[in-house]
């Protein structure tokens, strides 16, 4: 990530219900700017997607793509935070798509079907005195 450019972040809340789920979420966005040392634009920062996971699993089917997980930078997936460098490795049988595509799966796929997976777009600020 870099100053004034958007990154996005897919968050998969374990609380149940909309409400629950988008107040989780921001908890979240505010850990990450913590875990990540950063001060986000908060005027910027906002969800640019939001679906329940039932929805989101309907019909799903194993990737064959890297969309839509290529839109992506990091997923917050039962407590922990992913980005392309840090996710399990793909199946043997990974139909030509990469980890990170198969970790994007495993998020929907493993959620709650109550759970909100929300996709935010962060722009983090220039780091007043300190090279970013």
């Amino acid at each position: 990530m870099r100053p004034g450019k958007r990154a996005s972040v897919m968050i998969v809340a374990q609380s149940a219900g909309p409400d629950d789920g988008i107040d989780e979420a921001l908890e979240w966005i505010e850990a990450f700017e913590r875990d990540c040392g950063l001060v986000l634009d908060t005027e910027a920062t906002s969800a640019f997607a939001v679906a329940n996971a039932d929805v989101l699993q309907d019909g799903l089917q194993p990737p064959r793509t890297e969309s839509p997980a290529e839109l992506v930078e990091f997923i917050l997936c039962g407590g922990v935070w992913y980005h392309r460098g840090n996710v399990p490795t793909a199946p043997p049988d990974d139909n030509g798509v990469s980890a990170w595509g198969w970790m994007y799966h495993r998020a929907i796929s493993g959620a709650r079907p109550d759970a909100l997976c929300t996709v935010w777009d962060v722009y983090p600020l220039p780091c007043p005195g300190q090279p970013c």
